[in-house]
């Protein structure tokens, strides 16, 4: 699970899981991310869901925008 080990568990949802294609509980869960955007390090908390049944992350669309957004919002580039 490298990069991942402090994975915080927001929640579980019983759910037909896109991994492994059968219903189960899956975790929503958060974790810090360290990237480069324009050349700048930036660091921020990032959401997806975990399937334990495939050791597998996945996001939603609404997850990816939430996402993407948190990686802009701690970009402190130039304007």
């Amino acid at each position: 699970m490298s990069g991942f080990e402090k994975m915080k568990i927001i929640d579980t949802q019983e759910r037909i899981c896109p991994c492994c294609m059968a219903r189960h509980e899956v975790k929503r869960v958060s974790y810090e991310v360290n990237v480069t955007y324009k050349g700048i390090p930036v660091k921020y908390n990032e959401e997806s869901f975990y399937c334990d049944n495939a050791g597998e992350w996945f996001v939603e669309e609404d997850m990816m925008s939430k996402n993407y957004k948190a990686m802009i919002d701690a970009y402190s580039g130039p304007p």
